[in-house]
């Protein structure tokens, strides 16, 4: 994340990016939802925008892949149905 904390905001332009460790609640498509605890993301020090890296994003998707392993599976066979 090095490079993104320290960069100007992209919505604001006027904060600045700064690495934050945040509890990220995920409500799932199906209404379930889940608390993923100590994500580091990027957030602007003026508007509040946030980034999620890579690194963010897949501890987020591990957490709801452990908490609800069918959720992938249905949602895969959904957007395959008809």
């Amino acid at each position: 994340m090095n490079s993104i904390r320290s960069s100007q905001c992209f919505e604001c332009e006027t904060g600045t990016y700064k690495e934050v460790s945040v509890n990220y609640y995920s409500q799932l498509s199906d209404g379930r939802g889940c608390v993923t605890k100590n994500v580091t993301i990027s957030r602007c020090d003026s508007c509040g925008a946030e980034i999620f890296d890579s690194k963010a994003s897949q501890l987020i998707e591990n957490n709801i892949k452990r908490l609800f392993p069918d959720y992938y599976e249905c949602s895969r066979t959904k957007r395959t149905e008809g």
